[in-house]
């Protein structure tokens, strides 16, 4: 779901009309116990565990292992540009304390699989995604369900600890990530005009995990209309954080993820199922 910027033409919102009915239909096809499987969409399962994507572990080892004789599928990673010497070191042995990820149009159907791959062990995740008021906490409850780790709609002043999955409340409020003195991060929200066209931005968020993390952080952005988040990504990027974008063939829309690239603010496009992993530097 989406909340549409202000000002927008009957063309867009037309299109943005399609763009959720194409969210709809894949929200239902992603159901408990199903995962997207590298190449091939959504793979189907038999039983009810959450699937772990390649390279994971944490608390559940077993449910990670692929049966005997059978060797785990690898994350497909496209080069979104050329990588300076650096950076090549930094993605060979990035360990993130704090993780972002920004979505829109057919952010709820990619994030319902994806959250369920990450284990117990994760730094604390923070999410934007373009929902209406009122939407965001039934959808962190029902994740909440289905996920190792613990999801739930952010809270003004809430400290971000290792397992947790907080996402931004839609509507109001822009979320921004700040430096605790204990060493750690908490969230903050706060009122604000729009940003890119949203409240809460992404741009917003990744903007200040530049700020405060730093190249201590990751952050993904995937399917969206628009271009929110990309500014953000590449001051992250700039900041020595690893980026990521959702590739194009498993994008909704490929508007925001397309917005980044062109900005050279990702290091990497890669298919949904790979997200995980790759933000873990796993």
């Amino acid at each position: 779901m989406v909340a549409p910027p202000d000002g927008w033409s009957d063309d867009a919102l037309g299109a943005l009309r399609e763009a959720l009915l194409r969210e709809v239909k894949a929200a239902a096809r992603t159901r408990p116990g199903r995962a997207f499987a590298p190449g091939r969409g959504v793979e189907a399962r038999t039983d009810d565990r959450p699937a772990v994507a390649p390279g994971l572990s944490g608390g559940h080892a077993e449910r990670g292992t692929p049966p005997v004789g059978e060797r785990a599928p690898q994350p497909q990673v496209a080069a979104a540009g050329s990588l300076s010497t650096e950076e090549e070191a930094a993605l060979a042995r990035h360990r993130p304390r704090v993780l972002g990820i920004g979505a829109s149009t057919g952010g709820a159907a990619a994030l319902s699989p994806i959250l369920p791959l990450l284990p117990v062990d994760s730094p604390p995740i923070v999410i934007v995604d373009h929902m209406p008021e009122g939407f965001t906490r039934e959808f962190a409850d029902r994740l909440n369900e289905r996920c190792r780790v613990r999801v739930v709609e952010a809270e003004d002043q809430q400290e971000l600890s290792p397992g947790v999955v907080a996402i931004a409340p839609g509507g109001a409020r822009h979320l921004e990530v700040r430096a605790s003195r204990s060493g750690g991060f908490y969230v903050e929200l706060a009122p604000g005009e729009k940003v890119s066209g949203h409240r809460p931005s992404v741009n917003v968020l990744f903007r200040s995990l530049a700020k405060v993390a730093g190249k201590e952080a990751a952050a993904g952005l995937l399917t969206g209309m628009g271009r929110d988040g990309a500014e953000g990504l590449l001051a992250l990027r700039r900041a020595g954080a690893f980026t990521l974008a959702q590739d194009e063939a498993t994008s909704v829309v490929f508007g925001m993820p397309k917005a980044a690239l062109e900005l050279g603010a990702a290091v990497v496009a890669v298919p949904l199922d790979s997200v995980p992993a790759r933000l873990l530097g796993r």
